[in-house]
């Protein structure tokens, strides 16, 4: 693990279903989806999408980063709508901060979806996503036009295209997200096959047609990116078995090329670039062992990352996971490094809840610059959603200056456990004596919010 996320980002093989929707006395954003197209000069054709237009969009100046969210096969661009929800909870309780999402249309014929790759069959659907959408965008809503507001998110086929992307251009994302993504083929392939040749007749010669099954159609969709053929009627691509059931060589190493662990084996280094997948561990299409071998490959490369494992198949959960991935890249959007020169630190800074939501514990990092003054107490209260003081830390907080941690394990002040819901965090310095249960008047104050769900 490496890079300034390595306090943010921790991996982990547990699972964390965010239930927060559920909650009694949760807010709700208004946020507004608008339908727009724009003619992409990569794919010399009119693309449509949605865009997620945060609430006060249209009432202020503000400018907002961004989130492209891929679609996945079988899919376009009007699919995935309860991600609206989610963001409006998310913004409303100010988990995350405003933010516009861009879901483009990445389906084309004569299978599932375009990859998200450039295809002499498909056509060049990479550059209209990094270059031509991007644009578009920054050009025609008030976004922030700068790499660390930017980021991709996506479901299957666009997972596995959001990590493709932003790996290939870390200078142009500041993080990427996967549900339930294909990320590794050589895996998948292993996989797959016996499904596609049982799918086909179940013994040789193979003669295989897309309308044999499921694993033979999606085989064929990728083929139809990493391995097209557009002379080799009806089909138009090389298929990567062969007629006895066998590994065609040549197409399988073109295939290899795409690899996400290959990809991000090619980053430049000490790219800092925020990483996270999560992958149900009962994924009908063997997404699972390609999503763990892939965390194994960035550990062996040094990577920062963080994915989660879940009781889930490839798509039954994912509403309940669209928190985690958002909060995820809200925070790489967000994040506050620490100053390499302490002594010319003049601010008051939170600078990271990790987890957020959490469920038994969270830590809480906090930086205390030079106030022009002695500190004689640094406080750190928890309040709840009515403003109702519910634990006091400061008794075990240090008043040195520079950067220091406290952990809270979601109890009251008498060590009660407390209900899930979102608190406040206050954070706060004073020149004159504060004791632990109140005093005078503090100079310096900062605040957060943190979701806890049990």
């Amino acid at each position: 693990m490496k890079g300034n996320y390595k306090a943010l980002i921790r991996k982990t093989n547990s699972f964390l279903i965010v239930l927060f929707l559920l909650l009694p006395g949760v807010m709700y954003a208004q946020g507004t989806v608008v339908a727009d197209s724009f003619f992409s000069n990569a794919l010399g054709s009119i693309r449509h999408m949605r865009v997620y237009l945060p609430e006060g969009y249209d009432t202020t100046a503000i400018d907002y980063p961004v989130i492209y969210f891929l679609h996945g096969g079988n899919a376009d661009h009007t699919w995935y709508s309860s991600l609206y929800a989610v963001l409006d909870s998310l913004i409303g309780n100010q988990i995350i901060q405003p933010v516009i999402v861009v879901k483009p249309d990445g389906s084309v014929g004569p299978y599932a979806g375009s990859c998200y790759v450039n295809s002499e069959l498909y056509g060049n659907f990479a550059d209209y996503i990094v270059y031509d959408l991007v644009e578009y965008i920054d050009a025609t809503y008030r976004t922030i036009p700068e790499r660390n507001k930017r980021c991709l998110m996506g479901h299957s086929m666009g997972g596995n295209g959001s990590l493709q992307r932003a790996l290939e251009h870390p200078d142009l994302y500041q993080g990427a997200a996967s549900h339930s993504g294909v990320v590794d083929v050589s895996i998948a392939l292993e996989l797959w096959a016996p499904y596609i040749l049982s799918e086909n007749g179940g013994s040789p010669p193979y003669y295989y047609t897309p309308s044999a099954g499921n694993f033979t159609y999606t085989t064929f969709t990728f083929a139809g990116a990493y391995s097209p053929d557009t002379t080799d009627a009806p089909y138009f691509v090389d298929f990567p078995l062969d007629s006895m059931g066998d590994l065609d060589s040549d197409v399988y190493a073109r295939w290899r090329l795409h690899d996400v662990p290959r990809l991000a084996a090619q980053m430049p280094p000490d790219t800092n670039l925020a990483i996270y997948f999560d992958c149900g561990m009962q994924d009908e299409i063997f997404c699972y062992p390609q999503n763990t071998a892939l965390a194994e490959s960035l550990d062996a490369l040094g990577i920062s990352y963080e994915f989660q494992s879940y009781t889930g198949n490839h798509s039954n959960q994912l509403r309940s996971r669209y928190p985690m991935s958002l909060t995820f890249l809200d925070s790489a959007m967000n994040f506050t490094g620490i100053s390499e020169d302490k002594s010319t630190e003049t601010m008051l800074n939170l600078l990271e809840i990790s987890p957020n939501p959490f469920t038994k514990l969270t830590e809480i990092r906090y930086l205390i610059g030079d106030m022009g003054y002695e500190i004689k107490n640094t406080t750190l209260r928890i309040y709840d959603a009515t403003g109702r003081l519910v634990k006091d830390l400061s008794c075990s907080m240090p008043n040195a200056l520079g950067p220091a941690q406290i952990s809270w394990d979601g109890t009251d002040q008498a060590n009660r456990p407390l209900s899930s819901g979102v608190y406040f965090l206050k954070l706060a310095v004073s020149p004159v004596g504060i004791t632990c249960s109140g005093g005078k008047t503090e100079k310096y104050t900062e605040k957060r919010k943190v979701l806890l769900i049990k």
